[in-house]
């Protein structure tokens, strides 16, 4: 399955809250972060490499995709579904579930890593999981699992 299927099937409706500069270099802006509040009011700051969000969509209700570059996975002895947030960072934490294992077409990169969807509670995003790295937690669809990773804002409608 490509990735812009499993796309197709994580977007969800969230507020821009505000957009602040990430990297600038000679007063021009090449990668921002966006604040985004959720539907429980829980807000969350994001990596917006592409600048898909605008000063004009402050305020207004987006549906967006979000991927994670995950840098902790652990399977959880939590089963309640939880987000802890930090304001000052795009890097983010998450108690959620796997929904869908996704292996990559070229089985040479299925030796290495696979995509997962994951349930959040307030919506579904995509993680890559290094196999190589991860392999040890024998990982199932339905396992609660703890990852704290960068989050990226991959599209906006």
């Amino acid at each position: 399955m490509k990735k812009n299927k499993i796309f197709n099937n994580t977007k969800f409706s969230v507020i821009i809250s505000g957009i602040m500069p990430d990297t600038v270099y000679l007063g021009k802006t090449y990668t921002q972060n966006a604040i985004i509040e959720f539907t429980n009011g829980q807000k969350i700051m994001i990596f917006d490499r592409m600048k898909l969000c605008s000063n004009d969509m402050i305020g207004e209700r987006k549906k967006i995709t979000l991927e994670t570059l995950t840098l902790l996975l652990e399977k959880s002895r939590q089963k309640k579904i939880a987000i802890i947030p930090d304001l000052d960072s795009t890097i983010q934490e998450f108690i959620c579930r796997i929904e869908t294992l996704i292996s990559p077409e070229d089985p040479q990169l299925a030796q290495k890593w696979i995509d997962a969807t994951i349930d959040f509670g307030i919506g579904k995003m995509v993680i890559d999981i290094n196999l190589e790295k991860y392999a040890d937690l024998d990982l199932h669809v339905g396992d609660f699992i703890h990852i704290k990773g960068r989050v990226d804002l991959i599209d906006i409608e």
